[in-house]
C-alpha cells in the first residue's frame, strides 16, 4: 500500500480511536488487497469485477466509505491566520 492510499484504507477499515467505523467486514488486509487491485476507493466501487465475496460487503457501502475517507483526510487548505511556529511551546520562556 502506498501512502497516497492511506485515506482509501481508512476509508475501508476506519479509526476506530476517531470513531471513524469503515466498511462492515472489511479488515487490513482485505483493504490492502483491495487497494492493491483497484488503487482507490472511486476505482474500486466503479469497478465490476470485484470478486463476489467482496462485493457483498461493499454493496451499499460506497457512501460509508467515501465519508470515512473524507473525515480522515487533513485539512491543508485552512488559512489560520497565524504562524505555527508562534504558538509553539518554548520551556525557557
Amino acid at each position: 500500500m502506498l501512502a497516497s492510499q492511506l485515506t482509501d484504507y481508512w476509508g475501508l477499515v476506519g479509526i476506530s480511536s476517531s470513531g471513524v467505523s469503515g466498511v462492515p467486514g472489511i479488515g487490513p488486509k482485505t483493504a490492502s488487497t483491495l487497494l492493491q487491485r483497484y488503487g482507490t476507493l472511486e476505482q474500486l466501487f466503479a469497478a465490476d469485477d470485484v470478486e463476489p465475496k467482496w462485493h457483498k460487503k461493499l454493496d451499499g457501502n460506497e457512501a460509508l466509505a467515501l465519508r470515512c475517507k473524507q473525515v480522515a483526510t487533513l485539512k491543508t487548505d485552512i488559512t489560520l491566520g497565524f504562524n505555527l511556529q508562534d504558538i509553539r511551546f518554548n520551556p525557557s520562556a
